[in-house]
């Protein structure tokens, strides 16, 4: 009878161990995939201050190349199309007499 209960308490060991291993097979790949999301992040905010920089130099006229002359005129474009819509927000808040 002893046998069959050391077997059970082996098995149960096994499975215990296993199931420990797989947690923290699990748990560090969440923390990777935290810490890449958290680069990802970082990366994007890099990106979006290198555009403001560049953005920023194009509107002080400072020397820039033609292609991101390029993307500075959509932003402008962009801005023109954002001043009409909310002065057709304002006008319709604000209707003329």
């Amino acid at each position: 009878m002893m046998e069959f209960f050391d077997k059970v308490k082996a098995k149960f060991s096994k499975g215990v161990t296993t199931i420990e291993e797989g947690s923290k097979k699990l748990v560090g790949k969440a923390k990777i995939y935290n810490d890449i999301h958290n680069v990802e992040v970082d990366k994007e905010k890099l990106i979006k201050l290198l555009g403001s920089k560049v953005y920023d130099m194009y509107t002080k006229k400072e020397e820039i190349s033609e292609s991101l002359k390029s993307f500075c005129e959509e932003i402008e474009k962009r801005d023109a199309s954002l001043e009409e819509l909310r002065q057709k927000l304002n006008d319709i808040d604000c209707p003329k007499s």
